[in-house]
């Protein structure tokens, strides 16, 4: 089974960098838990870029965690994935539709996007 780090879910919602941080942690120990069953968690390229506070980004967030923490944590998401988008089966102005009817054309790399490499 894989798993999917929703980079959608980054918009700011942290109230502080600590608050991060220890998101940060909890985020690290379920991959490697995921790592000893066998499975990956995969991860969106630019999740560095998300917004984790109403003012700061991920990439500046990360600055404030110990050095061995900001090492394992970049090398995750910007060395080794792996990236759920680097196997894509779908252009990305293909669109998604839902059993209850067209849902709104998904462009770019969202999460429905994902889900459909699995379905």
């Amino acid at each position: 089974m894989d798993f999917l780090f929703n980079d959608m879910s980054l918009a700011g919602q942290f109230p502080n960098v600590d608050a991060f941080r220890e998101s940060v942690g909890r985020l690290m120990e379920i991959r490697q838990e995921i790592h000893r069953m066998g499975s990956s968690l995969y991860c969106h390229r630019k999740v560095v870029h998300a917004r984790v506070t109403a003012n700061v980004l991920m990439q500046q967030a990360v600055q404030a965690l110990p050095i061995s923490e900001r090492r394992a944590w970049m090398q995750w998401l910007m060395t080794h994935g792996p990236y759920w988008e680097d196997a894509r089966l779908h252009s990305e102005a293909a669109g998604l539709k839902c059993s209850t009817g067209y849902c709104g054309r998904i462009v770019r790399l969202h999460l429905g996007k994902v889900s459909e490499r699995w379905m």
